[in-house]
């Protein structure tokens, strides 16, 4: 999901953290301005997506406008869907195939 961020310091542009529970919770931060607040100070505006995946990722591999993307989108609502129903859907799809049918 994206969502604008505010801070007063400057952050890193990605953060993976590990939730201890089989998966990682990644903040991808880009389009960041500068702004001064209403007190004078400063403060830096971004654009961050937060999403949680299973697969184990460096910062640098997670910083990808693939993941970018897939993080505009994500609805931490869904559940992702389990390594048998991605097996399932990969073998329907191999079937189909293999009898000349269009998916």
């Amino acid at each position: 999901m994206l969502n604008p961020c505010y801070a007063t310091t400057q952050l890193e542009p990605c953060v993976v953290e590990d939730d201890h529970a089989g998966g990682y919770w990644v903040r991808i931060r880009r389009n960041e301005a500068e702004e001064t607040d209403s007190e004078g100070g400063t403060q830096y505006r971004y654009d961050e997506v937060l999403f949680w995946t299973d697969q184990t990722l460096t910062p640098e591999e997670a910083n990808t406008d693939d993941w970018w993307s897939y993080g505009e989108t994500y609805n931490p609502d869904e559940p992702e869907p389990t390594i048998t129903d991605r097996v399932n859907s990969l073998e329907e799809m191999v079937m189909i195939m293999m009898m000349g049918g269009d998916m």
